[in-house]
Order: C-alpha cells, then structure tokens, then sequence
C-alpha cells in the first residue's frame, strides 16, 4: 500500500536538529475547556481514556469511509481521524511514530479543566478537534452531561527554554506512569532510570517527526549519563485502573506509579530532553493522558516553561 502524503512527510523528517536546536522551535498547540463542577474527575484516570474515546466516536462523523475503516484517509485535507487517531508510520520496526495527541485535565476552584494538545503540524486540526471535543463532553460523557462550559481557550506554544538544572532536577509525576522494561523491571534503579530517560528520547524523537524535524544527538553518550546519576526516591504513588477498550471489546487493567524522583549528575545532555519530555509527558499510554510530570529545580520553582495548560 502507498504511503499517504502524512506518512512520507513523517518518513522523511526536513531537518536533522540537536535537542537544544529542536526546543528553540518546538510548536505545540493547545485548546481548554473549563466545564462546571465535577473537578473531582481530574484524577479520575478511568475519565481521560473516557475522554479521548469520546473524542475518537465523535471526530469518525466527520471521518471518511476509509478512514472509519483504518485505511488512510484520501482526501486532500485528510480528516481528523485518520490524522490523530491511525498509526502513521514506524521510526524503527518496533517503534511506532506516537500519535500527535494528548489529553489533560485539572480541576480549578471545583471546576473542571480538560485540555487537548496537538503536536507540530497536527496543529491544523486544531478546530476539528475542539469541535470534537466539545460535542463529546457534552453529549459523550455522562458525568459531563447538563454541566454548562463556562469557558474555552486556545494557546500556541512555540519554543521550549533549555533548563539550566545546575546538577540536579526534580521529575514530579502528575498522573501515572508506566514504563515497560525488557526482560522484567530492572534490579538495579540506575537501569530504570536510564529506560525512563530513554523512552522518553523516544517519544520526543517521534513528536519531532510532527515538527518536520530528526534527532541529532549522542543516545550512547545521554545512556552513560542516566546511568550515572544518583537518584533519590522523594515521595511515591501507585494507582491501578481498568480501562474499556471498544476496539478490543474489553476491559484492560492499567497501573502506573506517580513518583517524585531527584536526579543529580551530569545532566548537560539529559536535560534539553527532559524539558521536551515535558510537553508530550511519559511512558506508556501517554495519548491517555499518562506521564504527565513537572520538571522542577530542588527548591520546586519551575526550571521549564508554564506548561499547566498542557
């Protein structure tokens, strides 16, 4: 089968870019819709994949045949669908290219705040998607329903700042993560510190692809650096979920850990990563809302952009 027009473009990255190169022109565009009441919901981790099927079953009245089948989208401005929701590709054979969208929510003064993110040049179906999410928080979502959205938003996000951590960052996880390691979770923590360092120059390498862009770095030399920082444990969550897939036609358990992790060492080249890592958060099931983290410095003041609408 050919390629779509999406999938070559993604296939064949512009420009090569260092971390630090990429972050001065990382694009991310972000719409908010703050809904009355029922902020207890935030962290409700079963309501953000709710959430993002609900966005899926409305944007497929608006998708195209193929597209409603899994098959690329023909038309000339493909739909929503096929854009945020159908796998575009491989970075390797394992490594499939993420998907440009991401869920978030928070609760403000017992409000709800639920927030979409798109990615790059998925940044052109912005109103599609808002339109989509509006309709399914309002008729898709049962504990939404009757609830009056009281306000909308829409940011641009156009650079990350490269943190200056001075030898030491704090990673705050908001909403689990879930990290899938080979052969078993690692007995040594520098191990797990080192898969989480480089899942996540995974999941950006893929989210440059959206910004017409490929990483240019020292993975091997990033690795030894992960490897050989000290890490300290601050303070840990664990939470367990059972999500249902429609796809699958079941129910699917989730789990994940909400850690507070200090890092200290050699973070010069680590750190550009972490600050992207941010925007398109971690681990696994990412695109539900997963992994969400705040990168701090030891004193908690924020070394990253504002990213709370993210």
């Amino acid at each position: 089968m050919a390629m779509s027009t999406i999938e070559a473009r993604l296939a064949a990255p512009a420009r090569r870019l260092t971390p630090e190169e990429l972050a001065s022109t990382w694009f991310v565009a972000c719409a908010g819709l703050r809904v009355a009441g029922s902020g207890v919901l935030a962290t409700d981790w079963r309501f953000l994949g709710k959430l993002r099927g609900a966005l899926g079953e409305v944007l497929r009245r608006s998708a195209s045949r193929d597209a409603i089948a899994g098959r690329p989208c023909p038309w000339s401005h493909p739909c929503g669908l096929d854009v945020l929701f159908r796998c575009q590709g491989h970075m390797t054979g394992a490594l499939e290219i993420p998907k440009p969208l991401l869920i978030s929510a928070d609760a403000a003064e017992g409000d709800l705040v639920v927030r979409l993110q798109l990615v790059g040049f998925a940044s052109d179906w912005l109103e599609e998607a808002l339109a989509a999410m509006m309709l399914a928080v309002r008729e898709r979502l049962p504990p939404l329903r009757g609830r009056e959205i009281v306000d909308r938003s829409v940011h641009v996000f156009e650079r990350v700042a490269n943190p200056q951590p001075a030898g030491e960052v704090i990673l705050r996880f908001i909403t689990p993560l879930e990290i899938a390691f080979r052969n078993g979770a690692p007995a040594d923590p520098r191990d797990a510190i080192r898969s989480l360092i480089l899942s996540m120059g995974n999941r950006v390498s893929g989210m440059a692809r959206w910004q017409d862009a490929e990483i240019e770095a020292d993975w091997k030399g990033i690795a030894e650096d992960a490897i050989g920082l000290d890490v300290s444990v601050l303070g840990e969550t664990s939470d367990d979920w059972r999500r249902y897939s429609r796809r699958q036609q079941r129910w699917i358990p989730m789990k994940g850990d909400r850690p507070v992790l200090l890092l200290r060492g050699n973070l010069d080249r680590i750190a550009p990563l972490l600050a992207l890592a941010q925007t398109v958060h971690a681990g696994r099931h990412a695109s539900l809302g997963m992994g969400r983290f705040d990168l701090l410095s030891p004193d908690e003041s924020t070394i990253a952009p504002d990213l709370s609408w993210v």
